[in-house]
């Protein structure tokens, strides 16, 4: 929680604290909660919601603190300029200032992919995707953990909501269009045709009535920076969930 509370000061907000009050919990727990999370750095006010027991009633204190706290002001900034950074430059702030790491190890791979991302989209923002258990990308590293090396095993491209993922030892991310929608059986593979246009085929069915499909093709708008068109060479009844004119799905 102190951890927490640092770095949210580097943005210039103040913290406000409820903690959730439940049967079980004593006045002394409470009490002691309540004075370590005052003395944490940034906290504006630490009050008790006993929102689970008394619903929006159990929040009025909370409400109330929440308005006191408004009222204060308070400067918003981000942890960095995001126009005049290189995409390594994010991602060592990140590491260095929120996650106490005293180095970034990147793979060949997202070495690579940082490079050839730099010129077109170095001015993206990063979102770091790791271990949520620990400040490190190492879930047995509990804690606050400091002074560990961060490890960036790959790093995606999201174009239409223009941030660059980076994803940082072995963590899984919510699978989208192809790996969520279509059937695992399917086996789609994924390959750039061209730097503004993509396709992929269906390798294979497990349904004996269907045939292989393909290609289908996605147009790219690179002033929209989303897929703007959707064709599909074979008509199949198997995909009733395909659009037949525009392809909602970022790619």
């Amino acid at each position: 929680m102190r951890r927490h509370c640092e770095n949210l000061q580097k943005f210039g907000v103040p913290v406000l604290i409820c903690v959730n009050k439940f049967p079980t919990d004593t006045a002394a727990e409470y009490a002691l909660v309540q004075e370590k999370c005052s003395d944490f750095p940034n906290v504006f006010g630490c009050v008790l919601g006993d929102h689970s027991a008394k619903g929006s009633a159990g929040t009025e204190d909370l409400a109330n603190a929440a308005l006191d706290i408004i009222a204060s002001g308070g400067t918003y900034r981000p942890l960095y300029d995001h126009a005049s950074l290189t995409l390594t430059e994010k991602i060592e702030t990140i590491a260095t200032e929120i996650y106490r790491a005293n180095h970034v190890a990147y793979s060949a791979e997202a070495l690579t992919t940082l490079k050839s991302l730099q010129q077109d989209y170095g001015h993206f923002p990063v979102c770091i995707a790791k271990t949520q258990y620990s400040f490190s990308d190492d879930p047995s590293k509990l804690n606050a953990a400091s002074d560990h090396t961060l490890s960036v095993s790959q790093v995606h491209l999201k174009a239409g909501a223009e941030f660059v993922v980076v994803q940082c030892g072995n963590i899984m991310t919510m699978p989208a269009f192809l790996t969520g929608m279509l059937p695992l059986a399917w086996q789609p593979f994924f390959q750039q045709q061209e730097r503004n246009s993509f396709s992929y085929s269906i390798a294979s069915f497990t349904t004996t009535t269907a045939t292989a499909l393909g290609p289908l093709q996605f147009g790219y708008n690179p002033i929209e920076s989303r897929p703007t068109r959707f064709t599909k060479q074979k008509t199949n009844p198997f995909l009733p969930c395909f659009p037949k004119t525009r392809c909602h799905y970022q790619l």
